[in-house]
């Protein structure tokens, strides 16, 4: 049996194989990352004091993938076949990639024939050409070979990984009214997703998370991690005092900062971000305020949080989802394709095949 371990900027969790929500039986720990997404050198220790042992599939967090807009075209001039489909696939992942980067999923996110959309399969279909929008997500391998490391000195053995927009488009699967984009806020790192029913069709991080308004003002008024968190929530929740306005102005600061830099990444990615539901940051009137203004109507949180977790937690149930199989994964997915045990090593079997 698999398990699952999510990985975020503020906690490590695993989840055992077979657990249903809200996760009563996840086990947390310290993030194994650092305030860069670097895996931490001591990882392995960090992970061994989960006290668990067995096989596990890894949700990445945000800052290890980067998402990659593909596009690939063949003239067809018949009936389009299966191999027409997983042709244009295979090509596209010729594209994805660069140095020092895996594949870790792709699937296609549009197909036109002729020019014109397709809703659901094109095999059958008669056209003149065949066109597909795959998108996809690559990690650095120096940061998978560091979590594989990590994972084995914790007597963990790493069979797969995942990214978070996998598990996103997963949580979100079982909810009807959630609206897109999302904008996911971790500790140290922002990330904004677009997805079309169920598939993501654009992505985008930014190095600049809820963490850093504690980050601010511990730096600034000498805070200890404690007192520094509970300011940054007096502030987001606009229950400053008034002889707290300079640990205001600071932190004030750091949250526009933060929905600058949303706005220019959802504007480079092409992404409409009018509307958006909004994870890991409270949709108090402070902060949807501070969104407004750069052009985002947020709401959220939308998706289902448990008790005791961050809000980016959110995203455990696609993620254990995935992992135990009751969700398909994406068409290709780098360590968890067809024959996955005839591979040495995650890693190797992703420098054979990307």
């Amino acid at each position: 049996m698999t398990s699952t371990l999510f990985l975020s900027d503020a906690v490590s969790a695993l989840i055992p194989a077979g657990s249903r929500l809200p996760f009563d039986d996840a086990v947390l720990g310290d993030t194994i990352l650092n305030r860069k997404g670097q895996v931490r050198r001591d990882a392995g220790t960090v992970l061994s004091a989960l006290d668990v042992s067995g096989d596990v599939v890894a949700c990445l967090p945000l800052s290890a993938t980067t998402c990659q807009m593909l596009k690939v075209r063949a003239g067809i001039g018949r009936q389009v076949n299966h191999t027409d489909v997983s042709g244009a696939l295979e090509r596209a992942l010729g594209q994805a990639g660069g140095t020092n980067l895996a594949v870790v999923s792709a699937e296609p996110s549009q197909i036109r024939l002729d020019g014109v959309p397709v809703e659901g399969s094109p095999v059958g279909e008669p056209a003149q050409s065949f066109e597909m929008d795959v998108t996809s997500f690559v990690s650095p391998l120096p940061f998978l070979a560091d979590l594989e490391k990590a994972c084995e000195e914790a007597g963990l053995s790493l069979q797969g990984v995942m990214s978070s927009e996998e598990a996103l488009a997963a949580s979100l699967s079982a909810i009807d009214d959630a609206r897109l984009p999302l904008i996911l806020c971790d500790a140290w790192h922002t990330k904004i997703v677009q997805l079309n029913d169920d598939s993501v069709t654009a992505s985008v991080t930014v190095s600049v998370g809820a963490g850093h308004l504690a980050l601010d003002l511990k730096t600034a008024f000498a805070l200890d991690d404690k007192d520094a968190d509970k300011c940054a929530d007096r502030f987001l929740y606009d229950r400053c005092a008034e002889d707290d306005q300079e640990k205001v102005r600071v932190a004030a600061a750091r949250l526009e900062e933060l929905v600058e830099a949303c706005r220019q990444a959802a504007d480079q990615a092409s992404i409409d971000f009018h509307d958006a539901v909004l994870v890991g940051l409270p949709p108090t009137p402070l902060v949807t305020a501070a969104f407004a203004r750069a052009g985002f109507q947020v709401s959220g949180p939308g998706l289902r949080l448990t008790r005791k977790d961050p809000a980016i937690l959110a995203l455990i149930a696609g993620a254990a989802r995935l992992a135990e199989g009751a969700v398909p994964r994406a068409a290709t997915t780098a360590m968890q394709l067809e024959a996955p045990r005839t591979k040495v090593t995650a890693l190797e079997w992703i420098r054979r095949n990307f």
